[in-house]
């Protein structure tokens, strides 16, 4: 039997996303004059754009779980957990353009350390100068980016032969420890960069930032989390 999604349920997720919409239109006619509205607005986007590229991550890592470990009552939830990692692409493109409109506007008063002022008067910043720049903010990122897409897209290749053959393809435990390092070293970049200065343990964060995402794959809302 083919699922379907009802004319009904159709016409409340685009009236639901057309509310947004409005709503947010209105938000900023009424919030344009203040002097901040440009930084708060991208960092609701930074927020936002990685929530959601998170819940396509969390999924991400529940289908290398399975796979590694080849748990057999996965099947009963592995189309949903595939579906919501379908969602990933699109995560990463929201997420990529939140961050190029922060590129060329030098931080946004968000990432401090892009903006010539701050490079110029920081002796912190200007120290860290080879990590944290403009150029290799970006190779990292579409590092990131391009190895979390190869990932999705060579389970979703896994996920049809499993239809054709009924079996499972051999998988190893090394899938898994990859995903999951590159969640840590992704998640320190958009998120603990946010503070030159900071002396938060990169690896303890991240250890945080992963139980996260698993949370919000699993439905748990991140007030919660």
């Amino acid at each position: 039997m083919e699922f379907q999604i009802t004319k009904k349920a159709k016409n409340l997720a685009f009236g639901l996303m057309g509310l947004g919409a409005l709503l947010t239109i209105i938000g900023v006619a009424l919030s344009a004059s203040n002097h901040h509205f440009f930084t708060r607005f991208m960092a609701s986007g930074l927020i936002s754009g990685f929530f959601f590229f998170a819940l396509g991550l969390g999924s991400l890592f529940f289908l290398s779980l399975k796979y590694a470990t080849e748990t057999g009552w996965y099947a009963a939830v592995k189309r949903v957990i595939e579906a919501v990692a379908g969602f990933l692409p699109v995560g990463m493109l929201i997420l990529g353009v939140v961050l190029l409109i922060i590129t060329f506007a030098d931080g946004a008063h968000i990432y401090s350390w892009m903006d010539p002022e701050v490079q110029a008067h920081d002796e912190i910043v200007r120290k860290k100068a080879p990590y944290l720049n403009k150029i290799f903010f970006w190779i990292r990122t579409l590092a990131y980016f391009t190895t979390y897409f190869l990932f999705w897209r060579g389970f979703r290749n896994r996920s049809l032969e499993e239809d054709k053959v009924w079996g499972v393809p051999n998988f190893t435990s090394r899938i898994i420890r990859k995903e999951q390092l590159s969640s840590y070293f992704s998640r320190y970049s958009v998120q603990l960069q946010l503070g030159t200065g900071s002396c938060l343990s990169m690896f303890t964060g991240s250890r945080h930032f992963l139980v996260g995402i698993l949370l919000q794959a699993c439905g748990v809302p991140p007030w919660l989390s």
